[in-house]
């Protein structure tokens, strides 16, 4: 308990310090504070997501990069989908991915009730994609597996069967050959 208690303090201090925020993220998940630990990575993702609208280093080996990165989205994924805050973890999952690919304005996507955003190419002919309805085409931005796989736990545990099952296993069908 002393421990969650100073860590929370230098948080204050220096508030969205990831080297806290991984040490203080297994004693919150011990004491089941999961509400916080959500609370503390999302927060830092709004922060990380401001400061570096680009997070990447696309400008050169010189350039600032977030120190925010893909496990720290993984992270708040499952603290959400353990919370069973199931659509807070397919948000965190698709605007997580979609900034660190430097596509943060592209919030369009966030009209889509389904994941399109990140359909794979089916077939051999590229342009070959799922057919959902609706104005929006699939966007064909990869998406890790890692993140694949928990953006289908929460669309399966919300009852989007069919959706949870399209992204891991067009992915998994089309990487193993």
């Amino acid at each position: 308990m002393q421990a969650r208690h100073s860590y929370l303090a230098i948080l204050k201090r220096f508030p969205h310090d990831l080297t806290v925020l991984s040490e203080l993220r297994p004693l919150l998940i011990e004491l089941s504070d999961l509400e916080t630990c959500a609370m503390l990575f999302q927060s830092a993702f709004e922060h990380y997501s401001s400061v570096f609208p680009i997070p990447f280093s696309a400008s050169g080996p010189t350039s600032i990069s977030s120190p925010f990165a893909q496990m720290e989205v993984l992270c708040l994924t499952d603290l959400y989908n353990t919370l069973e805050q199931y659509e807070h973890a397919i948000h965190a999952i698709k605007r997580g991915c979609r900034w660190l690919q430097g596509r943060a304005a592209e919030k369009f996507w966030d009209v889509c009730e389904d994941d399109r955003e990140f359909d794979l190419t089916e077939g051999t002919e590229a342009g070959t994609y799922r057919e959902r309805e609706g104005d929006v085409r699939p966007g064909l931005y990869p998406l890790d597996l890692n993140a694949r796989h928990r953006l289908a736990i929460a669309r399966i545990k919300m009852g989007d069967i069919e959706e949870g099952k399209v992204g891991p296993l067009s992915y998994l069908s089309s990487n193993l050959c």
